[in-house]
């Protein structure tokens, strides 16, 4: 009977084993077909990616700097003719001289200058310096018809100051005018003067803007008229005053 019992066992155990062996044999059978399934799904997906490739493209743009050269002309400011009359407390007149003008050289010099003869403010005032074979010289509002204190004579101005401008084109040549001023370098007011010989030597130290195109003759009796010198103004005065009688700008150059 014990025998018979083991044997039974023993048969059962082994039907057991069977049965959960060919359970096992499938379960392996089937998770290696997922596995392989799994892993060629994979490969495919991975295959996919590897051919489908997406290209970003830059647009290249080409810049191009264009210069414009621009040529602007422009036109020199014309010359500017004045004619000044001069004479006696008595009337009596010496004669008229033409000045003209460089606007283009001195343009702030010039533009004062005609300033100033337009509003009268040289009418009447003496030609208060004297020097002869030198300068004649005229502007100072202490000197107006010939009165005043001689020796503030050359000490008055208009009391506006404009910059210096020296111009290489213009010279203290014989005739030429320039603006005085209270030193070298310094810029001029009202005052003014014209050489009666080349002073070259006062080039570069005080702004010459015009000169004496018609009646010098006039400009050189007034260098020659009779003078005394005055200590306490440091320099030769006419003995008897001599004035700018009139002075105005012409619309154009007389003949």
């Amino acid at each position: 009977m014990q025998r018979q019992g083991v044997a039974n066992t023993i048969a059962a155990v082994l039907i057991i084993l069977a049965l959960f062996g060919g359970a096992f044999g499938y379960f392996l059978l089937s998770t290696y077909s997922v596995r392989t399934e799994t892993t060629t799904q994979t490969q495919f997906l991975t295959t996919t990616q590897d051919v489908t490739t997406t290209f970003t493209v830059t647009p290249q743009f080409i810049t191009t700097t264009q210069y414009v050269t621009t040529t602007v002309t422009t036109t020199p400011a014309p010359p500017i003719y004045v004619e000044v009359t001069v004479g006696y407390l008595n009337g009596t007149t010496l004669g008229s001289f033409e000045m003209e003008l460089f606007p283009q050289y001195a343009p702030k010099t010039v533009a004062n200058f005609v300033s100033l003869v337009n509003s009268g403010f040289y009418n009447d005032l003496t030609w208060h310096r004297i020097e002869h074979g030198f300068v004649i010289q005229t502007g100072d509002p202490n000197t107006k018809d010939g009165g005043g204190n001689r020796s503030t004579w050359g000490q008055g101005t208009d009391g506006i100051q404009i910059p210096f401008e020296n111009s290489t084109y213009l010279h203290n040549y014989q005739w030429f005018v320039g603006m005085a001023s209270t030193g070298v370098g310094v810029g001029g007011t009202s005052q003014w003067y014209i050489n009666l010989v080349n002073n070259t030597s006062l080039d570069g130290k005080y702004a010459v803007f015009g000169d004496v195109i018609n009646g010098t003759d006039v400009v050189q009796a007034i260098g020659n008229l009779p003078t005394e010198y005055v200590a306490a103004a440091g320099q030769d005065e006419p003995v008897t005053p001599i004035l700018i009688t009139s002075i105005f700008v012409l619309s154009t150059q007389t003949a």
